[in-house]
């Protein structure tokens, strides 16, 4: 008997997976044969009828509906009144990819409810829930593909020529569409190059080979043993690397989520502590009653700051007229625009804090404190225990478990559920994995207002103009499958029997190219290391008010000694 099975090490105790029978022995039957793990195949049985799990198909059913309502919903609240009766179709494609992302992270505890991945699923075994979880999967990585690489970037070329164009309606669409497919012959040539270079995965397999004269005592394979009781002391054990190739399909699923591990370590690692500090920062300086002296001294202190960003607005203005107005090399071009970018999303951050502040002084005044709800203080007060409690249960489970291996930690606490509520345990999935695709929203909010590098799309209520939500929504398509895989590896004893599991735990872990970052956790390590990073910086400077404040002050002297600069340099040029 030649049994295949991944090793687990540590807590996580080898896995045997059998497919040949309903125990694991031998007995005086010889020369069976069985296969498992990374290296098992389909035995030669019946296929037997499995049910579809009713629950599962109403959620299938139910979830995007009120996901499509939801979203539905979230787009009139926050879209500026100039985007609300025009921009259907970039409107459409944001409700439809929101939709899929949410679904995506969702699709983790379907598949975990449906444990695809029991021993002899549809011959057998009909205790599964039914579903070909390993078909949604790839349907989902090839939708999550087409619409970053198509869709999108058509929908922003269609936005952008809609505006330039608006009085030439009938181009729009070759505009957009001449920009789309240069977009898509770059990345299709890069995507055949890739595969043909890194499409081999090199999974570790343990091969145990076992006398035809053994005899051991049967026992059922949902009782998960271990390589010793399988053994029974009667088999020798040896390690070996499975080297097979990869479909395009997984390799375009391990791709995606590779580059998007790079924005999910930077995003979601500020979002674990933006989150919590923002709620209770919100709750801590809420509005709150003030005089109508009070109003009016405060109506002067912003007076003072709008005239300070008019007159830096200016003065950027000219800076870069008289910028323009000089010959310059390329490189001192490029160099000199990326300063001038860096400036402009600056001055954005200031201009917007500087008009949440004055929406706050209005609904603080005697005449409108009364239209405030009094329940959202103490609501975003109680989310920010809630956020709280997810961050530092994410951390421990990420320290003790992905990375030293000491305890399953919420694995256990998942499976205790799943004997007696399975639903429950999955919900619990689910929450965790939406908590992690809002931190990485947070993170890329807090970054652009922070460190000004990139320009900054907020979601501002009946202020955000669709190229924003397009923008956002790209970021959150991106960071999906590293949500995914982050989730199925923090809940692997929990979801082992999973589609999900045997894609990302065992082929994409392993495939060539990627598998450095994978297999030697590059992207945890690199994860606490920001996250203890942004609590450092953001226990330094919580109060987001009093910072943009100062930095209205520097960003206005800095100009001003630029400007004189940049006078005396063209002076000396004339000259």
């Amino acid at each position: 008997v030649v049994v295949a099975s991944r090793p687990q090490g540590g807590a996580r105790a080898a896995r045997l997976g059998v497919q040949g029978g309903r125990g694991v022995g031998g007995g005086e039957r010889g020369g069976a044969s069985a296969g498992g793990g990374a290296g098992g195949t389909r035995p030669r049985a019946a296929m037997v009828s499995v049910e579809l799990d009713a629950g599962l198909i109403i959620m299938c059913i139910i979830v995007p509906f009120i996901l499509l309502a939801t979203n539905f919903i979230g787009i009139v609240h926050f879209i500026h009144p100039d985007d609300a009766a025009g921009a259907k179709f970039p409107k459409v494609v944001v409700l439809i990819g929101m939709v899929f992302a949410e679904c995506a992270v969702l699709l983790l505890p379907l598949d975990v409810g449906n444990r695809g991945g029991l021993v002899g699923c549809g011959y057998w075994n009909n205790e599964c829930g039914g579903l070909d979880m390993d078909i949604v999967w790839q349907i989902v990585y090839v939708a999550i593909a087409g619409l970053v690489v198509i869709v999108l970037p058509y929908t922003i070329f269609y936005y952008e020529a809609d505006e330039r164009d608006a009085k030439q309606k009938e181009r729009i669409w070759w505009t957009a569409l001449k920009y789309l497919l240069i977009t898509v012959v770059v990345s299709v040539t890069a995507l055949v190059i890739l595969y043909a270079l890194l499409r081999q995965t090199y999974i570790p397999v343990k091969y145990m080979t076992v006398g035809t004269n053994w005899r051991h005592t049967w026992f059922p394979v949902d009782d998960v043993p271990n390589l010793n009781r399988a053994c029974g002391g009667g088999c020798t054990t040896t390690d070996h690397v499975l080297k097979m190739d990869v479909t395009f399909v997984i390799f375009l699923a391990g791709l995606l989520a590779f580059l998007g591990w790079f924005l999910f370590v930077i995003y979601a690692s500020i979002g674990f502590i933006a989150l919590p500090m923002d709620f209770f920062n919100a709750f801590i300086h809420r509005r709150k009653l003030l005089s109508h002296s009070a109003v009016v001294a405060y109506q002067k202190a912003l007076q003072g700051r709008a005239e300070q960003l008019i007159a830096m607005s200016d003065a950027l203005k000219e800076e870069w007229a008289d910028y323009n107005s000089v010959r310059h090399s390329p490189v001192d071009r490029r160099k000199q625009r990326k300063i001038h970018e860096v400036q402009l999303n600056k001055l954005r951050v200031l201009v917007d804090t500087l008009e949440g502040e004055a929406e706050d002084l209005r609904m603080s005044s005697p005449a409108e404190f009364k239209n405030n709800n009094i329940l959202v203080p103490w609501m975003k007060l109680l989310a920010g225990i809630i956020t709280t409690i997810l961050t530092l249960a994410w951390l421990t489970h990420i320290v003790i478990y992905m990375l030293l291996d000491e305890t399953p930690f919420i694995n256990d606490y998942l499976i205790w559920f799943d004997g007696w509520f399975p639903l429950f345990g999955t919900l619990t999935v689910g929450v965790f994995a939406i908590y992690l695709l809002l931190a990485v929203i947070k993170g890329n909010f807090k970054f652009g207002s922070r460190f000004f590098l990139i320009k900054i799309h907020p979601m501002v209520p009946h202020k955000t103009f669709v190229n924003s939500m397009i923008f956002n929504l790209m970021l959150v398509l991106l960071c999906v499958l590293p949500v995914v895989q982050f989730a199925s590896n923090a809940f692997r004893d929990y979801a082992r029997l999973t589609s999900v599991d045997v894609i990302f735990g065992s082929t994409i872990k392993h495939m060539e190219g990627f598998r450095y970052f994978f297999e030697n956790d590059i992207f945890l390590y690199s994860f606490l290391g920001l996250t203890f990073l942004a609590l450092v910086y953001f226990v330094w400077s919580p109060s987001e008010k009093k910072r943009l404040q100062k930095e209205t002050a520097a960003h206005r002297d800095a100009l001003a000694s630029s400007r004189d600069a940049a006078l005396k340099q063209r002076q000396r040029q004339r000259k």
